[in-house]
């Protein structure tokens, strides 16, 4: 009987641990300060628009800040050969952070979000959201995670695991 408990616990503890998960609230960026002054785009009222780019990953983004809402939209597009030499994305969470006046996040939200096996030939990847904008937020950046891979399958092939948090 012990067994059982012990077992269904396992099972409990794993559902939650998923769930929290995919929601994207179990691992948060909150209270983390960002140092990179280069990486951080200041938010402004109306149309503004530009490109955010590390050496792996760009963001063609624009957005509309009005009355405490942020509505962007844009391309997450592969930079630096990465297209050309795998032909698919097992994984990608392209993630927009909100910064205070302290250039602290004070939330993060998942903007664009790569299921299973996303071919590359369906890049750039098309992103559009609309984020409530706390008002203490003075600016925003990106942060991601991903994986690419031949297609080859899990135990076969190439992978290339990418990842970004600004410091």
């Amino acid at each position: 009987m012990n067994y059982l408990n012990c077992y269904k616990n396992i099972f409990i503890l794993c559902a939650v641990i998923s769930i929290s998960g995919c929601s994207g609230t179990f691992l948060s960026y909150k209270g983390k300060t960002i140092t990179q002054e280069n990486s951080v785009i200041e938010l402004k009222q109306g149309d503004q628009q530009g490109i955010w780019k590390t050496n792996e990953l760009s963001i063609n983004y624009h957005y509309q800040l009005v009355n405490g809402s942020l509505k962007i939209s844009g391309e997450v597009d592969l930079l630096g050969g990465l297209q050309t030499g795998f032909n698919a994305v097992d994984h990608l969470i392209v993630q927009l952070l909100i910064l205070n006046d302290n250039s602290t996040v004070i939330n993060n939200v998942d903007i664009y979000a790569a299921d299973h096996f996303h071919s590359t030939k369906y890049i750039p990847m098309i992103f559009e959201a609309n984020v409530p904008v706390p008002s203490d937020a003075k600016s925003i950046t990106f942060t991601y995670d991903g994986r690419l891979s031949d297609g080859a399958g899990a135990d076969e092939g190439t992978i290339y695991d990418f990842w970004y948090f600004p410091k």
